[in-house]
C-alpha cells in the first residue's frame, strides 16, 4: 500500500511540475495560421498580440472546436491549394490546451515577433 501511495505521489509531482503553456508557445500558430486574415487591415478580430488574442479567447475556443475557423472546407487529403487556410490538429490542440490552462500571458518578449504588415 505504501508503494502505491509513493508511486502516486511521484506521478502527481511529475505532472504538476510540467510547465504551463504561455502565449509564446502559441503565438507562432496565430501568426502562421490566423493573422493573414485577422490583422489590423482586415475585417474581424486582429490577433497580432496577446492583448488582442486574450479578449477573444472564448470565441477562439468555440470556433476551433466547432471547425468554424479556419474557414477551409476542401478535403486536404485529396488535393492541396495555394494560400489555403488550414490548421493542423496538433496546432488546434496546442491553442485549446493553452486556453484551458488559463491563457497565460507569460513573458511576451519571448514570443516570436508578429508578421510584418
Amino acid at each position: 500500500m505504501k508503494q502505491i501511495i509513493f508511486i502516486s505521489l511521484i506521478v502527481i509531482s511529475t505532472f504538476s511540475s510540467v510547465a504551463q503553456p504561455t502565449y509564446k508557445d502559441v503565438a507562432p500558430i496565430f501568426y502562421s495560421r490566423c493573422t493573414s486574415c485577422h490583422n489590423q487591415y482586415t475585417h474581424g478580430a486582429s490577433l497580432l498580440n496577446y492583448s488582442q488574442v486574450s479578449v477573444n479567447i472564448s470565441t477562439i475556443r468555440a470556433y476551433l472546436n466547432s471547425g468554424y475557423m479556419p474557414p477551409w472546407h476542401p478535403d486536404t487529403s485529396y488535393t492541396r491549394f495555394v494560400d489555403e487556410h488550414t490548421i493542423t490538429q496538433a496546432e488546434k490542440i496546442a491553442i485549446i490546451n493553452w486556453i484551458t490552462h488559463g491563457a497565460i500571458k507569460g513573458d511576451t518578449t519571448m514570443a516570436s515577433p508578429p508578421p510584418a504588415g
